[in-house]
């Protein structure tokens, strides 16, 4: 992670939005300060994709390119009302 750090100010992980990948998503999150992004939530979490790679099957790149970005952005504007 200090690696990581080096080289950008913030990192982002992409986990699945299932008992496992919120935890693993939390646990890195509390240890290294990761900011998990999760493609679903509890009103959309039967979309029909659990994660980026279902997303894509379906999806162009830049579709999935605007669907991250997207998330991203959410994040920062959470950061920025705290």
């Amino acid at each position: 992670a200090h690696e990581l750090y080096e080289r950008f100010n913030d990192i982002y992980i992409l986990n699945d939005f299932d008992l496992t990948g919120v935890i693993g998503a939390n646990k890195l999150r509390k240890k290294y300060g990761f900011k998990p992004i999760f493609l679903q939530n509890f009103r959309n979490r039967n979309n029909g994709f659990k994660d980026i790679s279902d997303f894509r099957l379906k999806h162009t790149k830049e579709e999935s390119k605007l669907l991250i970005n997207k998330k991203l952005e959410k994040w920062k504007l959470k950061e920025n009302i705290k």
